[in-house]
């Protein structure tokens, strides 16, 4: 009984963990368990403007702000940022499906672009973003992934 209770605990501790397995290449994406993701400002008023971008391995999809029946929606964790007071993050689309032959979902498959406004706490100096991204990602099973991505927001002037 206690090396089951032991196991248990493990098996426990382990899902509860955030994961990170993550490499980055040249272009600044960031690879993920099943997806890459990737962190960039755009154009728009001074440094207010910035995108993720997360691409899904095909056949793997990943849940929106509301998942419907099942699965957790996506995670932004701030924490670590500087000159940020806030980020309105603005939801895509979803798409329906039926997940595991019984419960409906609003997913994310293939690329999904997540526009981001971006409130400095001081304006036209520069926000260092970074964020740390939680997904549920699914296929026949789902799995607890994570990556953290970073991106430098300078002002722009037009």
């Amino acid at each position: 009984m206690p090396k089951f209770f032991l196991s248990l605990c493990f098996i426990v501790v382990i899902f509860a963990m955030p994961l990170h397995a993550q490499t980055e290449d040249t272009t600044g994406w960031v690879e993920g368990d099943h997806f890459k993701a990737h962190l960039s400002q755009s154009l728009g008023d001074g440094n207010t403007a910035a995108r993720l971008e997360i691409e899904m391995e095909e056949g793997w999809h990943t849940y929106g702000a509301d998942p419907g029946d099942s699965g957790l929606p996506p995670r932004f964790e701030w924490g670590e940022s500087s000159n940020l007071q806030g980020v309105e993050i603005t939801w895509p689309e979803t798409i329906e499906k039926t997940e595991f032959d019984m419960f409906t979902v609003n997913a994310y498959e293939g690329v999904v672009r997540f526009p981001l406004m971006i409130k400095p706490k001081i304006e036209n100096e520069t926000v260092l973003l970074n964020l740390d991204l939680q997904l549920m990602v699914c296929n026949e099973i789902c799995i607890p992934s994570g990556v953290e991505l970073k991106a430098e927001l300078t002002p722009i002037t037009l």
